[in-house]
């Protein structure tokens, strides 16, 4: 039994460091933006970093009015992660996928999210975990809120909350199940009728270490029809 818990325990370190990623040589890198809004209205910035956390953030605004320049669906694609911020060493797995944003008059929905791995990921995984197993993990889309704190005409700043089934593969047999959380802090930038720059980064904290992984993307306006 003890060597099965201490087997267990180097595969959630492991697997924290999978989903962390590589500390950045320097922690109070920031991506706070200074993308100029298309009409000139007020520039919104992301809090400041200090460290592989999110900083402290006023409450959400209870009813929010979106403003009509981002009325609608939005689809875009950041395919890496720009940098990361983090409290243990170790290699980035996965990519941020294809993200739909659906802009409501009061509310943000995120019909889709999906995170990437490909054969690097998989090998790396697995080279994480010393040989004794993988981490998978998947998004559960039903479960994901959004919340906004700021806004202006052409810019609003919120935060996703993804809920994640983790999944441990001890020895590729035995699965040792979690949930976490994920929150992601966008500040979406109107540049046109069809255009938005979100500009991103997603916190997450497992066994104690934490970690920040900043990304950005273009995102196109969708037919939303297939997002009622």
């Amino acid at each position: 039994m003890r060597i099965r818990q201490a087997i267990a325990r180097i595969v959630l370190l492991a697997s924290a460091a999978c989903l962390m990623g590589q500390a950045s040589p320097n922690p109070q890198t920031d991506v706070s933006t200074s993308i100029t809004p298309h009409n000139g209205n007020q520039t919104l910035e992301l809090p400041k970093l200090a460290g592989p956390e999110f900083p402290p953030i006023s409450p959400p605004i209870a009813q929010p009015e979106i403003p009509s320049v981002f009325i609608g669906c939005w689809k875009g694609n950041p395919q890496k992660f720009d940098s990361v911020v983090s409290s243990f060493g170790g290699a980035t797995v996965g990519s941020p996928g294809e993200i739909i944003f659906c802009y409501r008059e009061h509310a943000i929905e995120v019909p889709e999210a999906q995170i990437s791995f490909d054969v690097g990921d998989w090998i790396k995984n697995v080279a994480l975990h010393l040989g004794l197993g993988l981490t998978t993990a998947t998004i559960d889309t039903q479960g994901i809120e959004s919340k906004v704190y700021e806004e202006t005409p052409t810019q609003i700043h919120a935060r996703t909350f993804v809920p994640l089934d983790v999944t441990e593969r001890l020895l590729f047999l035995v699965p040792i199940r979690s949930r976490q959380q994920l929150i992601d802090e966008e500040l979406a930038t109107s540049l046109g009728r069809d255009l938005l720059m979100v500009q991103a980064r997603q916190a997450i904290a497992i066994g104690g270490m934490r970690s920040v992984r900043m990304w950005h993307a273009e995102f196109h306006r969708v037919d939303g029809s297939d997002h009622p």
